[in-house]
Formats: C-alpha cells, structure tokens, sequence
C-alpha cells in the first residue's frame, strides 16, 4: 500500500522518461527551498527505492545540506546541475549550482549503490567545503556482491571540487570507487573537472581518489581526460593529485600541477592491478608515481593559470593547442560549456581558450583590444606624442609605462612620485607588473627599480651611461633575465650568455625576448626568432631581412606571435592580421603586445 501511494504522488511532482538502455526511468526537477520531490534530499530518497533509473535535474542556486543517497537496487543515479528555474533549459557553467558543506561541517554529496551496482553521474556543479571520512566533496561509490556480478560505472564530469578535506581515509575532493567481489568492477571517468585546494588528512589522493577493482575478478578501467588538478595535499599519503587504481589506466589532457603528498607522487600515483596497461598522453604533470605502459606528449611546465583561483589558462600558457584530439571519451565542450577544438588542436585541462584578445599599445598611449577596439580616453591617450614604452595587462586592469618611469594604471591612475618617476628623461624600455601590485621597470642601462624593494644597481647588470638593454622577464623564483640589443643575455641566476648565437657584439638586432621553459626566445627586428633550445627561425613569414618592422614578441600556447610597427600582427598559427584596425600601413605607432 505504501509503494502505491508513493507512486502516486512521485506521478503528479515528477516526470516518467523513456531512458538509455530501454528502461522507464523517473526525472526530477529540484530547486533551492523545494518541497516534496522539488527538494532534493526528498528526491534521493525516492530514487533509493523507487525501482527505476533516476534522473535528477538541479536548478541553479546554493544548496548547504549533506544529501545522501544509499541504494540497494542496482539502478542508474544522475545528478545533472545549471538548470533554470522549471528545468526549462540547462546552461553550462558549474558555478551556477552549489553544493556547499557549509565551512567543512559535513560532506556535500555521498552517492552509494551499495549491493548491486547501478551507474553514478555527477555532472555541472560546484562541490565545495566539504568534510568526510571517504571523500571529503564527493563520495561515489558502487557496488556489486553478488556473485559474478556487475558493478557499475562512476562518471563524474564538468565539476569544480574545491576546498574538501577527507578527515579519516581516502580522496580530499573526491572518492570515486568501483568494486565487484568476484565479478566485474565498473569504470571511473572524470572529465573536465576542475579540482584544486582539496586535502586527504590520513590517507591516499588528495584531490582524488579514484579506484575500479575486485577481490577476485575482473578490474575496471580508469580514465582521466581534460581534467585541471592543483593545488591538493595528501597530507600523511600517496598522490596528491590523484590516487588512481584500476586494471587500466588513460589519462589524457589533463593539467596535475602543483599537488603535494608526504608519501610517493605529489602530483600523480598509479597503480595498475594485474597485467593491465598504463596510457599517459599530452599531460602537464612534475611528479609521478609508478610509470606509464604507454606515454608520450607529456610536459613538465607551469600551466600559467590567470590566478586568483582562476583556472582559466592565460594565452601564453603551454597547455594550449598542446593535447592529443584522439584522447578516449575526449569531451565536445570544455566545463564551461566552449567548444572544446580551437586551432585545431585541444587544450589541456579542463578550460579550452575559447579566443584570443590581442591588445596593442599606440606610442601616444592610445590602447586598441581586439575584443573591444580602440580605447582613446585621456588618460592615458595623449594624442601626438610618443610617451609610451610597455604594456602590462593584469586580470581587472591594465599597467603603461612611460619612458621617464612614470606609470599608468588603469584603476590607480598616474604614478609620477620619485623614483620611478625621473621627468624630462628617457630612460625607461621595459616593465613587469605582477598580481600582487608589485612593478618592475627596466632602465636601458641595466638598472632595475621594483615598487617593493626600490632600485637594483649592482654590475652586473648595470653599467651607467650604456643604453643596451631592450627587455626583461621575471621568473616565479624573482630571479630575472635581461635582454640585450646585441642579442647577449644577462640571467640573474647564472650570469651572462655571451656565445654565438645569439650574441653577435656591436649590433642592434634584438628586440624582445620570453622565457620558454628553462630557455628563451629573442625576437630579431626583421621578424627573425632564436629559440635556445631549437636555433633560428629564419623562413619567411615572418623574416623579412634587412626590415625593421618587428616590435614585440607572445605565445600563445606553442604559438609566437609577432607586433609590427604599423600594427599588423603575425601569428604562427594562423598567419597575418592585417586589416583595419589595428593594421595602419605605412605607420611607426604599434610599441607594444599582450594577448590574453
């Protein structure tokens, strides 16, 4: 009598939908302060015992409970977040659906298919101070004991998993298990999911943990494509990043930077159960555990994320258009809902730079965005003169030196105290400015003057009266390089770089300069690129010998791209942009480039 009465009313607050797999499967729509089936506590507790598979359909908000779901009938569980009000559409972005464990006091989502397995889907929300035992955001679990049974696949996608803490065992962010006593354990997917700032206290996986095993059976696969894990600490355990146990492991675009663990892996530990494989492709990752069966693309380089706890990647990171496109169960869109292919290769990770905004400082101080187009407001617009020497774009604003040291921000306005601020003289060509407010100016003579700490005039790299130096890169370990116009290079931590290439004495040819790594690139004036650890790129475009055009030098991922003077700009990527604007030819006023 029960059943039927529950029926009943799950007819009239919930849908009937024809599920995958030719099975009647229930739907439900959800929302913050619903009753009924609208809330979704109440939801899970009709789907553990409502006999079919379940769809549940989050509408946009915060949610601080502790939802729990634990079943025992060996149906499919789908948690789907970013649905407006009604569950009329569905918008891709998993900030838009919070599930908050208010301040670590409990955690947000246990999803456990206990006995007979069933599927576990959690895709688009925001998973966030969580605190437990077993996965401190997220516990998904399920199992099979049946004998040679089946037990279900983990899919968990488009999340963001921040700040959980796993007080007793395993996963900080995310415990994610599979198991079958004697059948066949499911597969755990993650893809696309940002997962950072997450800590496993006494065990193993820091920002994951994720297994597919059996007691004497047949292991699942584990498979980690386009996902971002940073930051994350297993503060007594293994794998910082992700803890990953199965009969096969793919991981592939994925960005494992900057994890810690006191035990083995700080950023990734695997381990494969009997004669499975390992596949390692296109991932950026500094420290492993175990080895890959199969690998190759891998790169240990800072990802250069915008910062901030945005994990967006700037557009000289590395990890742009550096995947591998044939990556299994590889995504269509990123975790925001872009397109997941630009420039013909895939990202890692789980952001895809959707475009590019090239930036272009005008000698008066006028600035042209390839987003927004001209900005000519004074300041800093000056029209008519030729003040301006470097551009900085931070993540709210924007830095212009001008050659006497004075500098323009764009929410500060003018800095004109003394120093940096000399009037009259022209001694400025270079500046840094870091998130942290810090400004560093370059002086043509090698003299270095930092808004923290004040002037640098040590020999080397500063020789009075000399106007050699025509840029500076900053290293995250505050250690800087110089570029000369000669080609030398002064390197703070290990001096000068005086051999042939790139230094050719008493010439004027270098212009600007990146770091690539532990090298670095020099962009000649006529288009021409050193590279220290590839030589010279001397084919045409973008050489063009015995011109004078080249201003300034970015990537974009493995990408250069190159400013003219009249503001045309070369990418090697897709070629020339030489239309109106920023494309004036015949005109000396392009200075300087940023792309974001």
């Amino acid at each position: 009598m029960k059943k039927k009465v529950l029926w009943s009313v799950l007819c009239c607050l919930t849908s009937l939908a024809f599920l995958a797999g030719g099975a009647w499967g229930a739907e439900y729509c959800v929302y913050p302060g619903g009753t009924n089936f609208h809330d979704l506590q109440n939801a899970l507790d009709d789907a553990e015992v409502n006999g079919v598979d379940d769809i549940i359909k989050v509408v946009q908000g915060t949610y601080t409970e502790e939802f729990i779901y634990n079943s025992s009938e060996g149906k499919n569980i789908t948690l789907l977040g970013g649905y407006t009000a009604g569950c009329v559409s569905r918008i891709a972005d998993p900030t838009t659906t919070i599930l908050d464990g208010n301040g670590h006091g409990f955690r947000p989502l246990g999803l456990n298919n206990s006995q007979n397995g069933g599927d576990i889907t959690v895709d688009g929300f925001t998973i966030q101070w969580g605190l437990g035992n077993k996965g401190g955001g997220l516990f998904a679990k399920t199992n099979t004991s049946v004998e040679s049974g089946t037990a279900g696949d983990v899919t968990i996608t488009n999340n963001i998993i921040i700040s959980n803490l796993a007080h007793q065992t395993f996963g900080g962010g995310i415990y994610a298990v599979s198991h079958s006593n004697s059948g066949t354990a499911g597969n755990i997917t993650l893809l696309n999911n940002i997962i950072w700032d997450n800590c496993s206290a006494s065990a193993d996986g820091g920002g994951v943990y994720a297994e597919s095993s059996s007691d004497s059976g047949t292991s699942g696969t584990i498979t980690c494509t386009n996902n971002t894990i940073t930051g994350n600490t297993a503060s007594t355990g293994d794998g910082g990043g992700a803890y990953l146990i199965g009969g096969a492991v793919n991981c592939y675009n994925n960005i494992v930077w900057g994890n810690t663990a006191v035990g083995a892996g700080d950023d990734i530990y695997l381990s494969i159960t009997g004669a499975g494989t390992a596949n390692g492709y296109n991932n950026d990752y500094t420290s492993i555990s175990g080895s890959w069966t199969n690998s190759g693309g891998n790169i240990n380089a800072d990802p250069l994320f915008v910062g901030g706890g945005n994990y967006h990647l700037q557009a000289s990171s590395p990890c742009i258009d550096t995947g591998l496109n044939s990556a299994p169960s590889i995504p269509a869109t990123d975790f925001e809902g872009d397109a997941r292919i630009i420039n013909g290769t895939v990202d890692m990770g789980a952001d895809e730079v959707a475009s590019i905004n090239y930036v272009i400082l005008h000698q008066d101080g006028a600035l042209w965005s390839s987003d927004t187009g001209w900005e000519v407001s004074t300041p800093p617009y000056y029209p008519g003169t030729a003040y301006a020497r470097a551009l900085e774009v931070r993540t709210d604003n924007y830095v212009i030196l001008h050659r006497d040291g004075a500098i323009y921000d764009s929410v500060n306005n003018w800095n004109v105290s003394t120093p940096p601020y000399h009037p009259g003289t022209d001694y400025a060509v270079d500046l840094k400015a870091f998130g942290s407010g810090e400004e560093i100016i370059l002086h043509r003579d090698g003299a270095l003057w930092s808004s923290d700490t004040g002037w640098e005039i040590g020999t080397p790299p500063y020789y009075p009266s000399t106007a050699y130096a025509k840029a500076l890169e900053v290293r995250d370990d505050a250690s800087y390089v110089i570029l000369h116009r000669d080609g030398a290079i002064y390197d703070s931590a290990s001096g000068w770089v005086v051999s042939s290439p790139p230094y050719y004495p008493n010439t004027n040819y270098a212009v600007d300069m990146k770091l690539d790594g532990s090298g670095y690139v020099i962009l000649h004036r006529d288009g021409a690129i050193y590279n220290s650890a590839t030589g010279w790129i001397t084919s045409a475009p973008p050489y063009y010998p015995g011109t004078d055009y080249a201003r300034a030098l970015e990537f974009v991922g493995s990408n250069y791209v190159i400013l003219h003077k009249d503001g045309a700009i070369y990418n090697s990527a897709t070629g020339w942009i030489m239309t109106a604007p920023p494309y004036y030819p015949g005109t000396a006023y392009a200075v300087d480039l940023k792309v974001r």
